[in-house]
């Protein structure tokens, strides 16, 4: 219905959840901006939301899925072809938020900046959207307690992102066993 302009009856989205890990294997944070009422401002992302444009799909001899996360990354945070591979890109998972009949993709890139050079370069550069106000890393073993304990108010879809990119770098069983080990902790502290 979307390409023949025609009505689409029921809400929906298509959207990239793109989690972004630096070459020193920091996880970024994104805030939304406060003034980004739709989609709940001031939360924190696990890296980046891109609705799907109809030119990501123009050209169907081309790899759309490539050129959305090329698209998001350049958008988003001004990352070009030489400073991520497009080949390390991994699509995780395809996730459903009921309520408002909203897909989402679960993606992971890897970029080769570290999280201190894309800090600095974000702080000077002039991007072309500018959904998020504030930026922070996690590493990839902090994850587990973010989940069990989260230090930032967090965007509803950010644990699950959470969840697909510890078991995609670190695997199913050691979730597992460090999400028990977060929860023994906070037991012990209540």
């Amino acid at each position: 219905m979307a390409f023949d302009d025609e009505l689409i009856e029921f809400p929906n989205t298509l959207t990239l959840h793109l989690v972004v890990q630096t070459r020193d294997s920091k996880i970024l944070l994104t805030q939304a901006h406060r003034l980004k009422a739709n989609d709940y401002p001031e939360s924190w992302a696990c890296s980046l939301g891109e609705q799907l444009d109809p030119s990501d799909v123009a050209n169907l001899s081309r790899d759309c899925a490539a050129v959305w996360v090329r698209r998001t990354l350049q958008e988003e945070l001004s990352i070009y072809d030489e400073e991520c591979d497009l080949n390390q890109t991994r699509f995780l998972a395809l996730t459903l938020k009921a309520d408002v009949i909203n897909y989402a993709f679960i993606c992971i890139a890897p970029v080769n900046l570290t999280a201190e050079t894309l800090r600095a370069r974000l702080s000077v550069s002039s991007r072309e959207d500018v959904e998020f106000s504030d930026l922070a890393f996690i590493g990839v073993d902090e994850i587990p307690a973010e989940l069990v304990s989260p230090s930032r108010k967090y965007h509803p879809s950010t644990p699950i992102r959470m969840i697909y990119t510890y078991i995609y770098l670190r695997g199913q069983n050691q979730l597992r066993q460090a999400l028990q080990r977060e929860f023994r902790k906070a037991d012990s502290r209540a």
